[in-house]
């Protein structure tokens, strides 16, 4: 079941159901209109906020499905599964537009760029790749890490990208150098995830049993 809620009074006001087994990934859309939803049974749901009803099932992977992303202009969704691949999906057309295969193990992150033309999907391989979304096809793959890439998230420039893995670190990276920049050790093992702030200054990293850990890119000490 997926639930909404209104924020200002914190009071449920959608139970959104229809998957039949556990969820794992929720985002909306750029605009506010649409929720989409994932998870272990393999399908995504669209959701109209508004309406309160599914407008459409995504069907494709062959696997559980662990994370999901909206392009910035909300044409597309990108989605991140255990069958080794990432798919794109036209939400207007509630279509399969694209399927991303390079990961050698599961995908579990997906993230778009601010322009919307560069996606970046990490997975249980330890690596995190590069993806030309108009031309559909891997431009770069970054190693360094040593376990499973759970999150990725770039900053409001495009110029860095953040990964969290199980190996207990968090590490930045250079998009236009295509090269590995910091490692930030100290965050959770467990089910690892990453933010970075609009400006691109600060790194936020969070696991399962652990607080929130901060880092200021402003200082010069992170870098290697």
């Amino acid at each position: 079941t997926v639930r909404l809620w209104d924020v200002a009074t914190h009071r449920e006001i959608a139970a959104l159901t229809g998957h039949t087994d556990r969820l794992s990934a929720v985002a909306f859309s750029p605009d506010g209109h649409l929720v989409a939803t994932a998870g272990a049974d393999r399908t995504v749901r669209l959701w109209s906020v508004t309406d309160r009803r599914a407008l459409a099932t995504l069907t494709g992977h062959t696997g559980a499905i662990s994370a999901l992303a909206f392009s910035p202009d909300g044409q597309l969704l990108a989605t991140a599964g255990a069958d080794r691949t990432a798919r794109l999906w036209d939400v207007t057309g509630h279509r399969q537009v694209a399927v991303l295969a390079g990961h050698t193990d599961a995908v579990s992150a997906v993230a778009f760029g601010r322009d919307g033309r560069t996606l970046v999907t990490g997975g249980e391989d330890a690596t995190a790749r590069l993806w030309d979304v108009p031309a559909r096809r891997s431009v770069a793959v970054l190693g360094g890490h040593t376990g499973w890439i759970w999150s990725a998230a770039l900053g409001g420039t495009d110029r860095t990208l953040a990964t969290a893995a199980d190996d207990g670190t968090v590490r930045l990276w250079d998009l236009p150098a295509r090269q590995e920049v910091a490692v930030l050790p100290g965050h959770s093992t467990t089910h690892p995830h990453v933010a970075l702030s609009p400006d691109g200054r600060t790194v936020a990293a969070v696991g399962t049993g652990a607080g929130v850990l901060l880092w200021d890119l402003d200082v010069a000490s992170w870098r290697t």
